[in-house]
């Protein structure tokens, strides 16, 4: 698979320009940040400390990393189809790996910033941090992976949200519901949901690696949509 870094460097620095013409972009990925810190306010308003915010964080996290994710790169990739604004980097051989790569590291970026801001905001202890990060890089890709393979797979806008809907439901309401036996069983299969249940341990000072299952239905979610982009990236032009 090609690869190059100044390929992928110059699609950022271009997703980046467009960001600057369109603030409005920028403002839908930073709003999961502006939503965590008025909650961060109101409850140190009433109760002077962060000892019981731990119980709302992960699902401020959850939100701050699937909304992003799950919203805008089915949405990049059809919108480049439908300009044909590939046709420039095509011709100077930046493959679809390179775009897709480059096309969606302003939002990880943004995305893993944010939520790192949030986990120092909350005074969570350092020793925690790089183990939080790694698990919060692993989801955030997995579902920029998921999400792009909706893009090369919709012919329009349309057909993004059609597809989409089911996802949306999955990554971000679901993970809430936990009051049957019935949703806690559909969690379990759910990376985020078993992200919260990490994130748990991890601030209990139990380990990265204290869960098995939560790992592996978390890889899982990783793995299985990265076997099937390499498949389709190679079969199905994006153009």
């Amino acid at each position: 698979m090609k690869l190059s870094i100044r390929h992928i460097k110059a699609i950022c620095m271009k997703e980046l320009k467009d960001y600057y013409k369109n603030p409005l972009t920028l403002l839908v990925l930073i709003v999961p940040f502006l939503l965590f810190f008025i909650f961060f306010l109101i409850h140190t308003i009433r109760h002077g400390d962060l000892k019981s915010f731990s119980t709302v964080l992960p699902v401020l996290l959850d939100y701050n990393i699937s909304f992003s994710c799950v919203i805008f790169p089915s949405f990049y990739i059809v919108e480049e189809k439908e300009k044909k604004t590939l046709d420039v980097l095509i011709l100077s051989g930046i493959s679809p790996l390179e775009f897709l790569c480059g096309k969606m590291f302003p939002t990880v970026f943004i995305t893993m910033l944010t939520s790192i801001s949030m986990l120092i905001l909350s005074k969570i202890n350092f020793i925690y941090l790089p183990s939080l990060c790694i698990l919060f890089l692993i989801i955030t890709m997995s579902e920029v992976i998921l999400m792009s393979l909706i893009g090369i797979i919709a012919e329009n806008n349309i057909q993004v949200l059609i597809y989409s809907l089911p996802f949306i439901f999955i990554l971000m309401y679901v993970p809430i519901l936990s009051f049957s036996n019935i949703s806690y069983r559909i969690n379990s299969f759910i990376n985020i949901s078993n992200m919260n249940f990490m994130i748990k341990n991890i601030l209990n000072g139990n380990g990265f690696f204290y869960s098995e299952y939560s790992l592996l239905v978390i890889f899982i979610w990783l793995i299985v949509p990265s076997i099937f982009f390499i498949l389709l990236y190679k079969t199905k032009k994006l153009y």
